[in-house]
């Protein structure tokens, strides 16, 4: 029997690229630059946001994609642990200072 180690990493459809990488990156993830450079080249479907050196979410553009509404179902989401807040309000009101 095998043990799984980690995530590895998980897709996330987006319609709009750049609004998405300016998202992650205030939130503080890191934009792979060499998969958005393959994107860009159009050798890959997808930029990576990585959150640390073992963990990515692959940002899947289409402009056309439409998510699930919350009421009807599952909704895509992804939870991230944030070290150093104690209290989700400080966060959420600093996010709310940045413009998300």
């Amino acid at each position: 029997m095998w043990t799984i180690g980690r995530i590895d990493h998980v897709v996330v459809w987006v319609r709009d690229l750049e609004k998405s990488m300016d998202f992650y990156k205030t939130l503080g993830f890191e934009i792979d630059e060499k998969s958005l450079d393959y994107y860009r080249r159009g050798e890959r479907p997808f930029v990576a946001v990585k959150a640390g050196p073992h963990n990515q979410i692959d940002l899947r553009p289409n402009a056309n994609w439409v998510p699930v509404e919350r009421e009807k179902g599952n909704m895509q989401h992804v939870n991230v642990v944030v070290d150093g807040i104690e209290d989700i309000q400080v966060l959420i009101d600093e996010l709310g200072k940045r413009g998300i």
